[in-house]
C-alpha cells in the first residue's frame, strides 16, 4: 500500500551538494516536492495525488546519479507460522 503518493530515492555520491541534487529530482517530476532529505543521500518526494508512484519511481531510477527509486510503502511483516 502506497503512503500518500510518495517516492523514496537514494542518490549516489556526486560533486553537487545533496540539496541541489534533491531539488533537481523534484523538478524532474511536475508537482513533486521534497518532504525530507537524509544525510545518507535518501530523498523522500511527495507527488501529486493523481501521479502514479510506481511510474515516477521508474522514471527517477533511470536518471544519472540515482542508485534506486521506489514507491514509499507501508510494510507489515507477518510472523511465519
Amino acid at each position: 500500500m502506497g503512503i500518500a503518493n510518495r517516492v523514496i530515492v537514494k542518490l549516489e555520491g556526486g560533486d553537487a551538494p545533496l540539496e541541489e541534487r534533491a531539488s533537481a529530482l523534484a523538478e524532474a517530476l511536475p508537482g513533486a516536492s521534497i518532504v525530507r532529505i537524509s544525510g545518507s543521500g535518501r530523498v523522500l518526494l511527495a507527488l501529486d495525488a493523481e501521479a502514479d508512484a510506481a511510474a515516477a519511481a521508474a522514471a527517477l531510477a533511470a536518471l544519472p546519479g540515482v542508485a534506486y527509486a521506489e514507491p514509499d510503502v507501508m510494510d507489515s511483516a507477518q510472523p511465519e507460522g
